[in-house]
């Protein structure tokens, strides 16, 4: 919003320059009119995300499946269930659910985009991107079945990634949540009390995981 409200001031400049080199320069008040039009109509057009929708719904209407609004709960579950030295480790490309939370990555590759394209860096970076993470060995990891988290085209190589993860989250962690986003664009939240409470999925989904080795509430 700062940046576009910026753009829109350098917009209305450029445009009372622009009249005032007319042969017959404008009245003065013609460029604000121009602005209050364009303004109007961008709110009509768009009426219903600015008036209508709940957050959610607005989330959903502009960016589809992509699990924004998942993100601000995962992270307060996160925030109420680990310390404020916690480190945490996002298997996707939804950095804010760190910001959201207040804890620090367990790997600085915060984005895997770059990390399952073809470019010839890839291949190191999923090694380091793997490294990082067992070497930390975050209190909690939250994977991100979402295909555009994984920039999901038919070039994008995600499967090292996600075989050392089965591996990886198998040996030290239990998933303690799960995020269901339903093709109605509604979402099931789904927090296990113990391994005796199921936690069915569906294709859309965000799993929490929790190390073993932590303490505390679960």
């Amino acid at each position: 919003m700062p940046a576009a409200g910026l753009l829109a001031a350098v917009a209305l400049q450029m445009a009372a320059k622009w009249f005032s080199k007319l042969t017959n320069p404008s009245p003065p008040p013609l460029p604000a009119a121009c602005f209050v039009v364009a303004v109007l109509w961008t709110l009509f057009d768009s009426g219903g995300v600015f008036f209508q929708l709940t957050p959610v719904q607005a989330s959903r209407a502009v960016y589809g499946m992509n699990p924004f609004p998942e993100a601000v709960e995962i992270a307060r579950y996160l925030s109420r269930h680990s310390a404020p030295d916690a480190k945490i480790a996002v298997i996707g490309s939804e950095p804010e659910i760190y910001f959201y939370s207040h804890r620090r990555p367990a790997t600085g590759y915060i984005y895997v985009y770059p990390l399952v394209v073809p470019q010839p860096y890839a291949p190191r970076m999923r090694s380091e991107f793997i490294q990082q993470i067992e070497k930390a060995n975050p209190d909690y990891v939250v994977f991100v079945n979402i295909p555009d988290s994984w920039r999901d085209n038919p070039a994008a190589d995600p499967t090292t990634i996600t075989d050392w993860f089965n591996d990886y989250a198998t040996k030290g962690f239990d998933v303690v949540g799960l995020v269901n986003i339903l093709p109605s664009g509604e979402t099931d939240y789904r927090w296990s009390k113990g391994p005796e409470d199921p936690l069915p999925k569906v294709a859309y989904n965000l799993a929490v995981l929790k190390n073993r080795t932590v303490r505390g509430q679960p």
